[in-house]
C-alpha cells in the first residue's frame, strides 16, 4: 500500500478534507482518541513529545512571553491556527491582539510561528507552505539535535523568499518581532 500511496496515481486518489469538514468531525467527537492535525487537507498524526521537545518548547515559550507585551500579543502553545486548507497546531505561535479579543474564534494567521523538530522535520517543512499562504511573516523550525534553526521569512505572493539555517555559533533575531533575539549557543545549549 505504501508504494501505491507514493506513486503519482496513488497521490491523486488520496481523499482530502476541508477545514469545515474537519471541524464537523471534531464536533462529532470523531477525533476524541486521536492526536491529529489537518495539514494541507490531510490528517497527520502528531508526534509524541520527547523530554527534549518539551524542554525546548518551554524555553522558547518563556522567552516569547517575557518579550511580547500582553496588551499587543497572545503567545500560544500548541493551539490551532485555522488556515485555508489546514489547521496546524504549532508548538508556539505569536498572534497579534489580546487573548480576550481572540477567544471567539481560532486565529487565521500569526506574526510568528515556531515548531520544534525532533523527528518531525518533513511535516514541519511542509507546513511552511501553509504558513506562507496564511501571510505569517516568519516561521522557525528549531532542530535541537542538529543545533540549528531553519528560518523562513520575506513573504512575496504567499511564498517565503528567504530560507536561512542558523547554527549554534549564530545569534538570531526574529524580523517579525524586532528586538527578539538570542545566541543560539546559549539557547540550544540548554537543551
Amino acid at each position: 500500500m505504501v508504494d501505491f500511496l507514493n506513486s503519482p496515481d496513488g497521490r491523486d486518489r488520496i481523499a482530502r478534507i476541508s477545514v469545515s469538514r474537519y471541524h464537523q468531525m471534531i464536533d462529532a467527537g470523531l477525533f476524541d482518541n486521536w492526536d491529529v492535525e489537518l495539514v494541507d487537507g490531510l490528517l497527520v498524526n502528531k508526534m509524541s513529545k520527547t523530554d527534549l521537545h518539551i524542554q525546548v518548547v518551554d524555553i522558547i515559550l518563556e522567552l516569547l512571553e517575557d518579550f511580547c507585551p500582553r496588551s499587543e500579543y497572545w503567545v500560544r502553545q500548541e493551539l490551532p491556527l485555522t488556515l485555508a486548507e489546514s489547521e496546524p497546531e504549532p508548538d508556539v505561535s505569536v498572534v497579534k491582539g489580546r487573548r480576550s479579543e481572540l477567544r471567539q474564534s481560532k486565529p487565521t494567521t500569526a506574526e510568528f510561528v515556531v515548531e520544534v523538530a525532533i523527528s518531525s522535520i518533513a511535516v514541519d517543512r511542509a507546513k511552511a507552505q501553509d504558513y506562507a499562504r496564511a501571510d505569517i511573516p516568519e516561521y522557525w523550525i528549531i532542530r535541537p539535535k542538529h543545533q540549528t534553526v531553519e528560518v523562513y521569512r520575506s513573504l512575496v505572493d504567499g511564498e517565503y523568499q528567504t530560507h536561512l539555517i542558523y547554527d549554534q555559533s549564530d545569534s538570531i533575531e526574529a524580523k517579525a518581532l524586532p528586538g527578539f533575539s538570542f545566541c543560539l549557543r546559549d539557547f540550544l545549549g540548554a537543551s
